[in-house]
């Protein structure tokens, strides 16, 4: 990763098109960030996240509607969640079939899948806010 970071470095010196190299999406609409934390690959997310607008990249969302966010809430994997939340606290909440991360995370806690699966999310907006708007 830190070789193609590095390659779009070089073509963006030429071309302008880091930003775009680093975003691009896949047939499903996957971004790398929505890669890496599919696979938690912590040194990944952090290495993309640097390399980008935070923000922008956080907020991109996959064909099934479904945020970095989501994904890593989703897959439990709470200090991948808690580095995007912090280096991007405006990143989008969405999740698939209309849910959001806190859809997620209630659905673990009432499945009882994992005792320990308790992230604080201090934004009023997802437990007071619509849905489709998030």
């Amino acid at each position: 990763v830190k070789l193609l970071i590095d390659q779009a470095r070089k073509v963006d010196l030429v071309t302008g098109g880091r930003r775009q190299l680093l975003s691009m999406a896949n047939q499903d609409g996957d971004t790398a960030l929505h890669v890496a934390v599919r696979y938690s690959k912590f040194d990944v997310v952090k290495e993309l996240i640097n390399e980008n607008d935070p923000a922008e990249l956080a907020m991109r969302v996959n064909k099934a509607k479904e945020s970095a966010l989501f994904l890593a809430v989703d897959r439990q994997d709470y200090n991948l969640a808690s580095y995007i939340l912090s280096a991007a606290p405006d990143c989008s909440y969405a999740g698939r079939h209309g849910m959001n991360v806190l859809h997620a995370l209630a659905t673990l806690v009432i499945n009882c899948r994992s005792r320990h699966c308790c992230v604080a999310f201090e934004t009023k907006e997802l437990a007071n806010g619509d849905d489709r708007q998030i």
